[in-house]
């Protein structure tokens, strides 16, 4: 559907982590500030760190350009590299 902030749109996703325990994908979508975890053979992704309409932020719920991410290995800590906040945010 093209560049955008809907559910089913990214902008730049620049990293994803396949999950290990369930059927779904971790996606970091640089330009809309967000992380969005993608289930198999799902139409739209659900917003799970950042803004779920591209909102940029300094807060500790919103980011300025997540680019990479990473989780633990029980998947229960999700880690974001908040670029242009100059900090990795942990959810």
């Amino acid at each position: 559907g093209g560049a955008g902030t809907a559910a089913n749109q990214l902008n730049h996703p620049t990293e994803i982590y396949l999950s290990k325990s369930e059927a779904s994908i971790y996606i970091a979508d640089r330009y809309n500030n967000r992380v969005q975890k993608w289930f198999l053979n799902g139409s739209t992704g659900v917003t799970v760190a950042g803004s779920s309409t591209g909102l940029v932020g300094q807060t500790p719920s919103l980011m300025n350009e997540a680019y990479a991410i990473a989780l633990n290995e029980d998947e229960s800590l999700l880690y974001v590299s908040d670029t242009n906040n100059r900090r990795i945010q942990r959810y």
